[in-house]
């Protein structure tokens, strides 16, 4: 008997874009990684994931020359390197996950 494995596809979207039904599952899936699998039931929903774009753009304007710095999880120095983010120094354990500061310097 073969095993089929799910489609998968993804897609950036605005919050605001998103169904009841599609922010309910994403929410779920969300929960089923930082608190089920990483054992880590810290609150996560703080509101800052759907404004990142904005307050970096805020940031460039308002304060141009600021160093802008953030944690990240090594899984996720791809996605924030994106952003313009580089990691500084060496990683570290935060609450058993494996981290690293991050900066996105300001445009000369």
């Amino acid at each position: 008997m073969s095993v089929t494995s799910p489609a998968f596809s993804m897609q950036w979207r605005r919050f605001e874009a998103l169904t009841l039904d599609e922010l309910y599952e994403l929410l779920r899936f969300r929960q089923s990684i930082f608190v089920v699998e990483q054992h880590s039931p810290f609150p996560d929903l703080d509101g800052l994931d759907q404004e990142m774009e904005e307050a970096l753009s805020h940031c460039r304007e308002h304060y141009p020359g600021q160093l802008v710095a953030l944690t990240a999880q090594m899984r996720l120095v791809p996605l924030y390197r994106g952003f313009g983010f580089e990691p500084v120094g060496e990683p570290f354990d935060d609450f058993g996950l494996t981290h690293i500061d991050m900066q996105l310097r300001p445009h000369d």
